[in-house]
């Protein structure tokens, strides 16, 4: 077969593909998470995988933690355009298994192709293992030694508890010990008294980079009306050590590498494994597990679970650790949040129901997501859950509206998505009458953006810290990518685009949700002045329909499925 030379690709992560061919490829990634899906499962079958195996990062299909979802969508790719005489003459890689890979790709196609390498990495393989071991032992010192310096003891639960996973940093708290609870506001307001009575929250604590930060959290969940229990309060240094050593062991149970397209793809699959060598994700995730160990021999009793649920290697540890533990309690996965299906791992796979790692119940915020928590797993129980952290939304005045001259950007955490966002606004000169305004990911200071995006410095941007709900009623269009905030734009009535990945498959967060004339998928300005001249104002929604209220009948019968 032969090919015309066309397209010379940047393969490693996190670069752009370009446009004319990604736009080629539209259609590729529809298929793509249910091949990925049946490829970990195959991978698990081989390996006879069983408990804490599960918390090996390949298994987990989070597109996050660990290249291979990036790495063997790239593989596609390229099958595709070689099966499709879509020339590409050469490659940049980021590591030998990619390398391999294509390689053997080439030659079953009989065809050419320069195959480069360019590390990111510039570290050995053993340096990252012994950076993650010194990580997990600074992780273990602190967590081990602060809260046995503190004064007062953990308190000990004397009644059945309600464990509330959830997630809290320092700035969480208040000097009194306020709490700001970013996940399920609302909820214990809302419950009835025989569930207050019985919550705990049992939160993942995250950015905790000294051990002062370690001590403001401990001292001021003691204060708080909410009770809190503290994962490192209980755990013993015999735990701490189990974990370290586990961390480093568990990899290696994965040995029978299967192929991916026909093709030999274990120097990718091995790459994984020994970057996860007492990862912190792998390291913390079995502290978890050894905790809910300690509350049962500590005589602490569970009644019911609701697990903040990503299907992350972290909810994994919490559902295996309740079910051997407290067996027969019932574990409601909460899913409080509308992302795009790029995040495979938040539908459940059959072979991870029968594992264990599954909650008995996902709890989704709208109707129209119970179909896409059932992809791979069709009998999986998914229930109607209280959109908490989308108050806003459900009390948001839709018959407000005023003059629409306002273009909204909001921004994600990704900087070549946010600069091709500012671009391709930066290029539309004709369109005077509008107001860009741009809300920056929480993450990223204005000064960082300014510094990485120059045109964002452009006098026609205009900075804001304000609810992006404040301009919802004068917004023409809002412009982001894979996020929440697209949903809660079109469910005010404002017209969103959506700028499509150049670096992989596509993301779009409302694909299933809203019919395609609430929104466009773009990729420059181009895209963007053909979508301002055309009118799409009036969009009329229901929001009854598509989201789930807050009251308490709602999280009455969200909670009553546990018990």
């Amino acid at each position: 077969m032969s090919a015309s030379v066309e397209y010379t690709l940047d393969l490693r992560y996190g670069t752009e593909l370009p446009v004319g061919l990604v736009k080629q490829i539209a259609g590729l990634g529809i298929d793509f998470d249910r091949d990925y899906t049946d490829y970990v499962g195959r991978l698990s079958q081989d390996n006879m995988l069983e408990e804490l195996d599960w918390l090996i990062n390949v298994t987990s299909r989070d597109p996050y933690h660990t290249r291979l979802f990036d790495n063997f969508y790239k593989l596609k790719i390229l099958d595709y355009c070689f099966s499709n005489d879509i020339g590409v003459n050469a490659v940049t890689v980021d590591n030998d298994g990619m390398q391999k890979a294509i390689s053997e790709l080439c030659n079953r196609y009989n065809l050419r192709c320069n195959i480069q390498i360019k590390k990111a990495w510039k570290k050995s393989a053993a340096f990252r293992v012994l950076y993650n071991i010194k990580t997990a032992i600074y992780i273990s010192t602190i967590s081990f030694v602060v809260p046995r310096l503190l004064s007062k003891k953990k308190t000990h639960p004397d009644k059945p508890i309600m464990y509330v996973d959830t997630f809290v940093k320092a700035l969480d708290f208040d000097e009194e010990g306020g709490f700001i609870d970013r996940y399920y506001d609302g909820m214990a307001k809302n419950m009835s008294s025989k569930f207050q009575a019985d919550i705990c929250y049992v939160p993942v604590l995250c950015a905790i980079k000294t051990p002062m930060d370690l001590k403001w959290i401990i001292e001021k969940s003691r204060k708080s009306d909410i009770r809190f229990l503290i994962m490192e309060e209980w755990l013993r240094m015999y735990d701490y050590l189990y974990a370290l050593i586990a961390s480093c062991f568990l990899p290696t149970n994965i040995n029978k590498i299967p192929h991916w397209l026909g093709v030999d793809v274990s120097s990718i699959v091995k790459k994984e494994l020994y970057k996860d060598i007492c990862s912190p994700t792998l390291f913390r995730s079995i502290l978890v597990y050894r905790f809910i160990l300690r509350l049962k021999k500590s005589g602490v009793l569970v009644k019911q679970v609701v697990d903040w649920n990503e299907n992350q290697i972290i909810d994994r540890s919490l559902n295996l650790a309740i079910r051997k533990y407290y067996p027969g309690v019932k574990i409601v996965g909460y899913q409080g949040y509308v992302v795009s299906d790029y995040y495979v791992s938040h539908s459940p796979a059959d072979y991870e129901v029968t594992s264990g790692t599954i909650p008995d119940y996902i709890g989704v915020i709208s109707p129209k997501l119970i179909g896409r928590k059932r992809k791979f797993s069709p009998e999986q129980k998914v229930v109607l859950a209280p959109a908490f952290r989308m108050k806003e939304l459900l009390s948001y005045d839709r018959q407000k509206k005023e003059e629409n001259n306002v273009v909204l950007l909001a921004l994600p955490t990704h900087v070549n998505v946010c600069e091709r966002i500012v671009n391709a606004c930066f290029g539309l000169d004709d369109y005077s009458n509008l107001k860009f305004i741009i809300k920056q990911h929480p993450t990223i200071t204005k000064e960082m953006l300014c510094s990485l995006i120059p045109h964002a410095s452009d006098p026609k941007f205009e900075f804001t810290e304000e609810s992006l709900y404040s301009f919802f009623p004068r917004a023409k269009l809002l412009i982001s990518s894979d996020s929440s905030v697209c949903f809660e734009a079109i469910a005010c009535g404002v017209h969103v685009v959506i700028m499509d990945s150049l670096s992989g498959i596509s993301s779009n967060p409302v694909l299933g949700i809203f019919d395609n004339s609430y929104w466009d998928i773009c990729y420059d300005s181009e895209c963007l002045k053909t979508i301002l001249d055309n009118e799409r104002n009036g969009l009329e929604v229901n929001i009854d329909e598509i989201l789930t209220p807050v009251t308490k009948k709602s999280v009455e019968i969200f909670l009553e499925c546990t018990t």
